[in-house]
């Protein structure tokens, strides 16, 4: 019998560009039954050669004197997830990270992260990405009629949103 594992994942950073730092994490792993198993989460002190940007905090709304004072060094946060993610592997066999907008920000910084300290992201092939957005806009596509649009409007033009709150309001996925 295959068991299907799921770590949901995400990251706050120092900027929104990939040239930024993850400043915190947090692992969730699910079995097939989205029942948490095991997870992690940690905040990282902000490398000294890299200024974090305004826009960044304002969106995270990280303390900086907290991730100063608290944080543990980048190097030690990748060793850390990297040892989660394979005792993981180890129990479990090969595993799907799950993000939302991932394919195009969390997993380039969690590729980052290891890369730099010689760590493989990809466990050798036993970690592939699932990016929640991606999935979403595919299934608008193959299925316009039942998928559950949210219209949004801006400078008066409307658009369809694939925003993350928006998505798991029509999908009745939040309870507040």
């Amino acid at each position: 019998m295959l068991i299907c594992m799921y770590i949901f994942y995400d990251f706050e950073t120092s900027d929104k560009d990939f040239l930024g730092q993850i400043l915190s994490y947090s692992f969730i792993l699910t079995d097939e039954n989205y029942q948490i198993i095991n997870e992690l989460n940690g905040i990282i002190k902000p490398n000294r050669t890299e200024l974090p940007s305004v826009g960044a905090i304002l969106t995270n709304k990280l303390n900086i004197n907290t991730l100063l004072s608290d944080g543990i060094t980048e190097f030690d946060a990748a060793d850390t997830i990297y040892a989660f993610l394979e005792s993981i592997i180890n129990e479990y066999g090969p595993i799907q990270l799950v993000g939302f907008n991932s394919a195009r920000f969390d997993f380039k910084h969690f590729e980052k992260l290891l890369l730099k300290y010689g760590l493989s992201p990809t466990f050798y092939g036993k970690v592939t990405s699932l990016d929640i957005l991606q999935f979403a806009r595919y299934c608008a596509l193959k299925t316009p009629n039942e998928f559950p649009f949210t219209k949004r409007e801006k400078n008066a033009t409307p658009y369809y949103s694939f925003k993350l709150e928006d998505l798991a309001s029509a999908f009745n996925c939040l309870d507040t």
